[in-house]
């Protein structure tokens, strides 16, 4: 079962990319947002909200720097169909942000593992409630170090680093895990 998009989002395409598009962003953008696009990237799908909190103390600020990268191609964003009010957009890395994130890593889109149908179809899955709730630890924890209070420096990997660290370990220890509750 996968996701239901808006209606306006039924076939979400994008301009092909160009030379002049990949220029003008790179032209455009700051540390922040190659940091951003890197967490997208990374997470392979965060929300405004997830976002807002990783990189601004403003949320409206926020929004509004989303959706420039949106305009600009660095991001792409969908908004899953709710049948109660909307939810928020869920931001996911455009074809040009990726080429641009490939080249600074010395990496062809192909080397780097980006495919835009498999970075739409991970933001659309039966499972993206459960990567959203993983990422929103992520954000807690994130946002709660950025605080001047804190002299914490996380490190998180995400569940698919952890796989490829760590391979099958993890379903080998869940397997072993009693089926009943303790008492």
């Amino acid at each position: 079962m996968s996701v239901e998009l808006r209606s306006e989002h039924d076939e979400p395409t994008r301009p092909r990319t160009s030379d002049a598009t990949i220029k003008a962003l790179v032209r455009r953008l700051t540390d922040r947002d190659r940091r951003i696009m890197h967490l997208v990237w990374r997470h392979r799908v965060l929300t405004t909200n997830q976002l807002a909190a990783l990189g601004w103390n403003s949320y409206n600020t926020a929004k509004q720097r989303l959706s420039r990268l949106y305009e600009l191609r660095a991001l792409d964003r969908i908004r899953p169909f709710t049948h109660h009010g909307t939810s928020p957009w869920h931001y996911l890395l455009d074809t040009p942000g990726a080429e641009i994130l490939a080249a600074e890593e010395g990496l062809t889109l192909q080397a780097m593992g980006y495919q835009r149908s498999k970075a739409l179809a991970g933001a659309t899955s039966s499972n993206l409630a459960h990567r959203l709730g993983v990422n929103q630890f992520f954000v807690d924890l994130q946002a709660h170090t950025r605080n001047e209070d804190h002299d914490a420096h996380l490190h998180w990997q995400t569940e698919a680093e952890c796989a490829d660290i760590w391979g099958d370990i993890c379903l080998l220890y869940t397997s072993t895990l009693p089926t009943t509750p303790y008492v």
